[in-house]
């Protein structure tokens, strides 16, 4: 991850991930999405959906930048394991001793799989727990971190093709994005593709890579860091369009919204400058957003939606600024 304070791409994912709690407030008391935000106004996508898309668009163009500033595959693939896995591991060592057992009863940690549990760890998952949040909505430790590893497996990717030297060739990485993008869209037309596990694969494979390869594209084709204003008003436009329909939404958010993201990331603004020396919290307040708002409802059962987003947020943000403090920054530094 760019921890350069020489673009606005800290509070970009600080806000990110601020909308990922937005969203979860409403789907965590509803049980579905009926009345999330941005579902209501599209009936599409979420604003989840939204913020971990951008999450994988960022991504992509910073991880494809520090290969091409430095192809050196084992230094490469040490920093990526440096950014990802020592937050992970604190968090779900909190998840574990805390978290769980404040949602579940005495005989919690007599029942945990604890062969399950560090066997899962090298994969991004928390598994082998007993059952926690009995009796509310989506009863899971922590719900987000699912994402992790498919994030973890695109960093891969990025050394696979820079080994390769696709990254090296612009249009054909484009053209591998694209042909992501097609086979997202027929699927959603309802043309039935299937590879390895059926629908699955669209989520944790076809989705994913179609947005992280778009943001990486961005990078390669240098495009974005200057950008232009007939372009960011055609970008929202055909974004604005392309959400009504969920066959074109998330591939016009991969490219439209790439652009966005990215104009966003590099305008110079003197209010937005003075944010350029925060903490980079967003991580940790991904990873700590839902245990904090589960706690808060399974104790606090009447909160309403934007109440809860209210309380959990800054309760997040404090815990993503303890965890860069403590856990993400300290490990950066033995890159």
């Amino acid at each position: 991850m760019d921890v350069s304070h020489s673009n606005n791409f800290n509070l970009l994912r600080l806000f990110l991930a601020s909308l990922v709690l937005l969203s979860h407030s409403f789907e965590l008391i509803d049980g579905d999405r009926s009345r999330e935000p941005l579902t209501r106004i599209f009936h599409t996508i979420s604003f989840g959906d939204l913020a971990v898309d951008g999450f994988f668009i960022l991504s992509g163009y910073l991880i494809v930048g520090s290969w091409l500033n430095r192809p050196r595959p084992l230094e490469f693939l040490k920093h990526r394991v440096l950014r990802i896995f020592p937050g992970f591991l604190a968090c779900a060592l909190a998840c574990v001793l805390i978290v769980g057992r404040l949602g579940s009863n005495d005989q919690y940690f007599a029942e945990i799989n604890y062969y399950k549990l560090l066997t899962r760890l090298h994969k991004l998952h928390i598994e082998g727990l007993p059952l926690v949040f009995v009796g509310t909505h989506y009863a899971d430790v922590n719900g987000p971190v699912w994402t992790l590893n498919p994030e973890f497996q695109c960093y891969l990717l990025v050394l696979f093709f820079g080994l390769l030297g696709i990254i090296r060739r612009p249009w054909l990485y484009v053209a591998l994005g694209a042909t992501l993008a097609a086979i997202y869209i027929l699927h959603f037309s309802g043309v039935s593709i299937r590879i390895d596990r059926g629908k699955d694969i669209y989520q944790d494979i076809v989705r994913f890579m179609m947005v992280f390869i778009a943001g990486g594209a961005f990078q390669i084709l240098t495009i974005g860091k200057q950008p232009n204003l007939a372009v960011v008003l055609a970008c929202i436009v055909v974004l604005t369009l392309a959400m009504f329909d969920r066959r074109f939404a998330e591939p016009a958010l991969a490219t439209c919204g790439g652009y966005l993201i990215l104009a966003m990331g590099y305008v110079r603004s003197p209010f937005l400058a003075r944010f350029r020396q925060l903490p980079d919290a967003s991580y940790g307040t991904y990873l700590y957003g839902w245990p904090i708002q589960k706690l808060l409802l399974f104790y606090f059962p009447l909160l309403t939606p934007l109440a809860l987003f209210g309380i959990a947020l800054p309760m997040a943000w404090v815990a993503g600024t303890i965890s860069w403090y403590l856990i993400e920054r300290p490990a950066l530094t033995l890159r």
